[in-house]
């Protein structure tokens, strides 16, 4: 049986708080690419074998959805409880408009590997993963238009607001948008290898995340990034 971990806040003193981690069962397929949760008790789990999975109290229990492939799938977003997109291996894309209960194929640019996906609405969002490529559609999937294309992979992003975004891969490879994604600038992500994460709190302060323990923050918008401690090497 496999376990996630959940934090949990538990207030000790009146001015204390304090933050413990429990494991709680989660199903056995392969492994676990990207979890989202719409409230305190929805979430849904992406699965690298293709599977998809949903709990509805909280992550104590999971059941595999009906999706429209069994390719691997990397990365899941949902901007509203109804509206939900899931991508992987091959250029998959799925699309729940049901709350989750089915998630079935639609229309992809690309048979290239996906890694990353945001939306800022039901209707608009991004797509991202080999090659550099950064898809835009306006129309819920229905069509994209590509907004880059390179060498290295992209696998994440993050929007801190609706004008203002990122765009984070391998390579040190950091993109930014200034323009809700009709176009993207790339910038340094700092001096470490292939950034795996990136999270921007503000339009200013933020951080990415990679290979070999790498983690930093910007101040500035991503212009320049501070080197954090991480006491890890680990990816």
């Amino acid at each position: 049986m496999r376990h996630i971990f959940f934090l949990i806040g538990i207030f000790c003193y009146p001015f204390l708080l304090q933050a413990q981690w429990y494991p709680v069962p989660m199903p056995d397929p392969s492994n676990f690419n990207s979890m989202m949760f719409t409230d305190s008790l929805h979430g849904y789990l992406a699965v690298g074998d293709g599977s998809l999975f949903e709990s509805s109290d909280g992550g104590i229990s999971w059941h595999q959805v009906l999706t429209g492939t069994t390719t691997p799938l990397a990365d899941i977003y949902l901007p509203t409880v109804s509206t939900g997109y899931c991508v992987g291996n091959n250029g998959v894309i799925v699309k729940t408009t049901n709350g989750g209960n089915t998630w079935p194929l639609i229309n992809s640019p690309t048979t290239d590997m996906l890694r990353g996906v945001f939306f800022l609405n039901p209707d608009t969002g991004f797509i991202c993963g080999q090659s550099e490529e950064i898809y835009r559609t306006a129309n819920g999937g229905t069509t994209w238009v590509q907004q880059n294309f390179g060498s290295y992979w992209l696998r994440h992003f993050s929007f801190p607001t609706q004008q203002i975004g990122f765009c984070c891969g391998d390579g040190m490879t950091l993109f930014k948008t200034t323009d809700g994604g009709l176009t993207w600038n790339q910038l340094s992500g700092g001096s470490g290898s292939n950034l795996t994460g990136v999270q921007f709190l503000t339009v200013d302060t933020g951080f990415v995340c990679g290979y070999n323990g790498y983690v930093a923050k910007s101040f500035d918008g991503g212009l320049t990034w501070q080197v954090l401690n991480t006491g890890t090497t680990a990816n």
